[in-house]
């Protein structure tokens, strides 16, 4: 269609890309048909990349003239107990910590959510059973009528249990995003990016990818890292949803990213804990939480 009749679908003079780190050659050649000219203005992040993408600028016939604001490395969205959980988390790999490091995250990060929550895990052979109790407990309780507020991140291979488990407790939900539902919403881990709940459920982290799991008996090594740091980040972007409160279900502490979150999350809470007796806490002033890159790096 485009090709047949060019001049109608170039409308515009601008065009804004966000999220430019998970689009393609074939993608931009599509959206360039729309523009009137060649500006153009991308805007992307590195630890949220989760495809298995890439596009070759010189090769669509696009100049970048890289701009830079300056940097704040500030997490706005999540508590930051929560969000020091996910930052620890996906620069536990030294792979993706040096990678983090080579697109300039090797400054200061600040967790200004002064909400004191923290991650809340549990470990249960029953994971969409015991998230559905969970979710039907913070209904009648802490959010009541607030399905809306609810956000499930599941693997492709659960989402079904976990709608079936919430309707035999009388939870209104759906599979999918949807602004116009009151009900609790179940998306798998690719899907949640962009979205954002008060709470958030997360369930099926031992499906995701690395390298001792059956998926990877074939694979080379070079896939097996790149497809392991696919996974990492799609867990990282989960986790990074909640604006007050995160639960987390799992069943096999042996799987490396479950027992990185349990080690991880421990390890903030006694942090915490020694903070409350007055003796070593949290860096940062007025509720501010800060941890530099190396910080953030150790497990």
């Amino acid at each position: 269609m485009m090709r047949e009749a060019p001049e109608q679908f170039r409308r515009f003079d601008h065009v804004f890309i966000d999220e430019i780190q998970d689009f393609s050659n074939d993608f931009l050649r599509i959206v360039k048909q729309f523009a009137k000219g060649n500006s153009f203005f991308f805007v992307g992040d590195i630890g949220q990349k989760i495809y298995r993408r890439s596009y070759d600028l010189a090769r669509l016939g696009l100049t970048l003239n890289r701009k830079e604001l300056e940097k704040s490395y500030v997490m706005y969205r999540t508590p930051r107990y929560i969000a020091e959980l996910a930052t620890r988390f996906i620069l536990a790999d030294s792979q993706m910590k040096r990678e983090f490091s080579a697109h300039g995250y090797d400054q200061t990060f600040s967790f200004p959510n002064i909400l004191a929550h923290g991650a809340e895990l549990s470990r249960t052979t029953d994971q969409a059973g015991e998230a559905a109790a969970c979710i039907r407990k913070l209904l009648e309780s802490t959010y009541p009528g607030g399905e809306r507020q609810i956000l499930v991140v599941a693997s492709p291979e659960r989402t079904e249990s976990t709608r079936t488990a919430l309707e035999r407790v009388g939870v209104a939900c759906r599979i999918g995003e949807d602004e116009k539902s009151e009900a609790v919403v179940i998306v798998d881990f690719r899907d949640s990016k962009g979205l954002e709940r008060e709470v958030v459920v997360v369930l099926g982290v031992e499906d995701l990818y690395h390298e001792q799991s059956e998926q990877a008996l074939f694979d080379e090594p070079s896939e097996r890292w790149e497809k392991e740091g696919l996974d990492r980040r799609k867990l990282y972007v989960a986790l990074t949803r909640a604006t007050e409160r995160l639960y987390l279900f799992y069943s096999d502490r042996t799987h490396p990213f479950v027992e990185q979150i349990c080690d991880l999350n421990d390890d903030i809470n006694r942090a915490r804990q020694k903070g409350s007796n007055g003796k070593e806490g949290l860096r940062g002033t007025q509720g501010t939480a800060t941890w530099t890159l190396r910080d953030l790096g150790r497990v």
